[in-house]
């Protein structure tokens, strides 16, 4: 598409004809608002049905509170782990608490405000790294942490928004699967790195140990 209108051969005519198609489309897919419209649209309807299926209908509750027991440890564990990573990453500045208070807070904004109370909000392993490029950089700037944490919050939440306000969260059906791989390999490697980068502190304490 890009090569028939800037580098293609076609006449003027054509081109600004292909071009008018083009945006024509994309407007009426990326219109503003439409996607958020669709599905506040096709999920109000069930709103309240998602919550009371909870406690209706045989054998539910208890089907209920085993998953809630079940999901409570599947979280806490994780939560954690990613908590002690962040208080090493950030030198305490985030640590257990602040990780499993965001869960929380975003666990159940998640599930008024979505309408999808089945669906689970945790911490991630990358979240913990993003905090420790968060901290390198306030310390070699020499600027507060949590300033520039929350700044970094704030723009990214705009960004969010004009991808749902522009619905540009259909842009994820064109992605493959390589993309996956490549951020699970990016993820990995950060693991990597992180475990060498520590070994010459870990043979530090051992050494001092022995002494």
């Amino acid at each position: 598409m890009l090569w028939l209108l800037f580098g293609g051969k076609i006449s003027d005519t054509n081109r600004k004809k292909t071009l008018s198609n083009f945006l024509g489309a994309f407007f009426k897919h990326f219109a503003l608002g439409k996607g958020l419209k669709e599905d506040v649209t096709r999920r109000f309807p069930y709103y309240l049905q998602d919550f009371t299926d909870g406690y209706t209908g045989e054998n539910t509750l208890s089907k209920v509170l085993s998953t809630t027991f079940f999901l409570y440890f599947a979280v806490l564990l994780p939560a954690l782990a990613t908590g002690v990573l962040n208080a090493i990453f950030t030198q305490d500045k985030i640590g257990v608490y602040q990780v499993l208070l965001s869960e929380i807070i975003g666990g159940f904004s998640w599930t008024f405000l979505s309408g999808q109370p089945l669906v689970i909000i945790s911490n991630t392993l990358v979240v913990a790294f993003y905090n420790k490029v968060i901290h390198d950089l306030a310390t070699d700037l020499e600027v507060d942490f949590f300033g520039l944490y929350a700044c970094s919050g704030l723009w990214s939440s705009l960004f969010l928004m004009l991808y749902s306000i522009f619905n540009l969260s259909d842009m994820m059906k064109q992605l493959k699967r390589s993309i996956k791989d490549i951020y699970t390999a990016f993820v990995v490697l950060a693991f990597i790195r992180s475990a060498i980068a520590n070994i010459g502190n870990v043979t530090n304490f051992l050494s001092l140990d022995g002494v």
